[in-house]
C-alpha cells in the first residue's frame, strides 16, 4: 500500500510539473506585492468555448459590439478609472492610441436557469476612455441587449495586445542587451532578435495600489531561450502608457 501511494504522488507530481511547465508565470515567484494573473494566450475569441459558438455567431457579435457606442462614465465608481489614477498621464493622446478599442473575449452565457438562452457575451477594453465593458447580445435576434461597465482594467489579454506590447519590448535595445549579458553568463550564444525566444505573456496586476498597473493594462512577459531555460529578467509593458520597465525582484 505504501509504495502504491507513493507511485501515485509521483505520477501527480510529475503531472503537476508538466502543467505548470506549460502555464508559467514567473512573476509570483520574484515580484514582493505582486501578482501575475497568468490569462496568457487568450485569442479576440475566446478559445475554450468556441466550440459553443459557431462562426457566424462570434463575427456577428464582434460587430454588434463594435458598433456599439461607447458612454464616458459619469463616476469613478462607473469605472472612470482614469479619474482615479495617481499616476502621470498616458504618453499619447487617449483619443488616437493605438490600440482603440480592443474585444477580449467572446463567449456564450452560461445560464444554469434557463440552459436554452443563447445570450453571448462579449468583452471590450477602450484604450481611449480607459474603460472595460460587457455586451450581452442576443444572437437570434441580433440585438445588444444590455451593456455594463466594468470595474477592473485586469481582463485577458488579447492577441493583438501581446503583439503590440512585444514590438514595444523589442524597441528597448537596453532590455535585450541585458537579456543578451545574462545568456553570456550562462555560457550561451546570445540570441540576436527577440522572435527567437519563447514568449509567454500574462496580464500583470500589482497588489500595490500605487503601481501604474493597478489602474492600467500591463503585460508581463517571460522569456525563454532555445534551451526552454528562463530568464531571471521580466519585462512589464505598460500599454496604456506605452512603457517598458522591469518586474522589481526581491
Amino acid at each position: 500500500m505504501r509504495r502504491a501511494h507513493t507511485v501515485s504522488k509521483r505520477r501527480i507530481m510529475a503531472r503537476m510539473r508538466d502543467f505548470n511547465s506549460w502555464f508559467t508565470c514567473t512573476g509570483l515567484s520574484h515580484a514582493i506585492g505582486a501578482v501575475a494573473l497568468c490569462l496568457a494566450f487568450l485569442v479576440p475569441v475566446s478559445a475554450a468555448l468556441a466550440a459553443s459558438l459557431n462562426d457566424a455567431q462570434r463575427q456577428q457579435a464582434m460587430l454588434l459590439a463594435d458598433g456599439t457606442a461607447w458612454v464616458a462614465a459619469k463616476s469613478s465608481t462607473a469605472v472612470g478609472l482614469a479619474s482615479r489614477s495617481t499616476q502621470p498621464a498616458p504618453a499619447t493622446n487617449p483619443d488616437n492610441h493605438p490600440l482603440g478599442a480592443q474585444t477580449l473575449s467572446v463567449e456564450k452565457q452560461e445560464n444554469k436557469a434557463q440552459p436554452e438562452s443563447k445570450r453571448v457575451q462579449v468583452y471590450q477594453f477602450h484604450y481611449g476612455l480607459q474603460q472595460a465593458r460587457r455586451l450581452g447580445i442576443d444572437p437570434d435576434s441580433n440585438e445588444v441587449i444590455q451593456v455594463k461597465l466594468i470595474a477592473s482594467v485586469h481582463l485577458p489579454l488579447n492577441t493583438a495586445e501581446i503583439a503590440y506590447g512585444q514590438d514595444l519590448l523589442s524597441q528597448r535595445t537596453d532590455i535585450l542587451d541585458k537579456l543578451r549579458e545574462e545568456q553570456l553568463q550562462r555560457g550561451r550564444a546570445p540570441f540576436g532578435e527577440l522572435a527567437e525566444l519563447d514568449v509567454k505573456a500574462s496580464i500583470f496586476e500589482p497588489m500595490d495600489n500605487q503601481h501604474a498597473c493597478h489602474l492600467q493594462r500591463c503585460v508581463l512577459f517571460s522569456l525563454f531561450d532555445a534551451t526552454r531555460t528562463v530568464f531571471s529578467i521580466e519585462p512589464v509593458v505598460n500599454l496604456q502608457a506605452l512603457q517598458v520597465t522591469l518586474l522589481e525582484n526581491p
